[in-house]
């Protein structure tokens, strides 16, 4: 009933301090990490747990598209398992001594994991991971991830626990670099993204959305009795639920998503293109503030245009257009667009 009313659904369960929860839907397994006897699993929505043979302070789970099921630890590094085998430690030496705290598998399993003040990278089911927090500037814990529609990756910095400061950072290249958002300067702890960019934020000073990815943000706590908001999760009918400190609010409608018209973006910007590297297919996005004439067109290294994706008058609003590279050789791409007096270009890799 959308949590107007609860029950203790715990039997099994050895603790009772849940720090995480995660439900794998083909697999019909509901996981609970407990801070002190570790992993357990509910086949039955909750009602009985047991053990799911990991020990470790798990903080947060995904299944990947290879079905790998990987948990991050905040005492252990990264494990992970198959439906066939135990769980394994496939830490590397470089994440020795690092609690994780959060994790996130893209469309084409690149996973993501949260430390203390850095993101890394794994492209190979987790047996090798690289540092990818380029123009992060954090002194405190990557808490989450999320991924808009358009490939752009967001990380929710916690901060320092003594200063209260963090910050929403945006990636437009799978992870290669990073840009700080404005959507606030608060201590961020959980995020959600809903098409076509609008941004939910739960912060140390409540909840904050913005409708233009980030650029702008402003507060929605009418109603929350603290401020000190934790997590945010939806629902199958789009009502938001915050865990607090002071327990758990939810929506009295059902958010939505916001169409373009009625909040136009207020800058133009374009995205890189995702996924990159790429085979053969990509997907690039831009958005406009005002109407013009707008032209996005591909350059090979040479300088040679191979293709014209736009060529026409776009009304304000965004937009997303993908490329068949199918034909063309491996190699560096530059994709170009033009709008008025703006001109940006950007770098692609074609991968066979």
């Amino acid at each position: 009933d959308q949590g107007l009313n609860w029950i203790n659904v715990s039997s099994g369960l050895i603790s009772q301090n849940v720090f995480s929860l995660k439900y794998i839907n083909d697999e019909n397994i509901l996981y609970a990490g407990t801070t002190d006897s570790g992993l357990y699993k509910s086949t039955d929505l909750g009602e009985t747990w047991i053990y799911a043979n990991l020990p470790e302070w798990v903080a947060d789970l995904e299944k990947s598209n290879n079905n790998y099921l990987l948990a991050v630890t905040i005492t252990d590094g990264v494990y992970r398992k198959s439906s066939s085998s135990n769980w394994e430690k496939v830490s590397d030496s470089i994440m020795v001594g690092k609690d994780v705290y959060s994790i996130f598998i893209n469309d084409v399993d690149d996973i993501f994991i949260g430390t203390d003040a850095h993101i890394f990278k794994s492209s190979d089911n987790g047996n090798s991971w690289t540092q990818k927090d380029a123009g992060i500037n954090s002194i405190g814990v990557i808490w989450d991830f999320s991924i808009d529609n358009s490939g752009n990756l967001y990380a929710c910095d916690g901060g320092g626990f003594w200063t209260g400061a963090g910050i929403v950072y945006l990636s437009s290249d799978n992870g290669e670099n990073w840009d700080a958002v404005a959507i606030t300067n608060r201590s961020s702890n959980s995020i959600i993204t809903m098409p076509p960019q609008t941004i939910y934020v739960a912060t140390d000073s409540g909840v904050y959305v913005s409708f233009d990815n980030g650029l702008t943000g402003e507060k929605i706590n009418n109603g929350l009795t603290t401020l000190t908001t934790l997590s945010l999760k939806t629902d199958l009918n789009n009502y938001l639920y915050v865990g607090t400190s002071s327990g758990v609010f939810r929506s009295t409608n059902p958010i939505t998503s916001v169409d373009n018209s009625s909040f136009p973006p207020v800058t133009l910007f374009l995205s890189q293109n995702y996924p990159n590297p790429f085979n053969p297919n990509t997907k690039i996005s831009w958005q406009s503030p005002v109407g013009s004439w707008q032209s996005l067109i591909i350059y090979d290294v040479l300088g040679n245009e191979v293709a014209t994706l736009v060529d026409e008058y776009k009304p304000a609003g965004s937009y997303k257009i993908e490329w068949d590279a199918s034909g063309f050789p491996s190699g560096a791409y530059f994709y170009q667009l033009k709008a008025d007096n703006y001109i940006e270009t950007k770098k692609m890799i074609l991968l066979r």
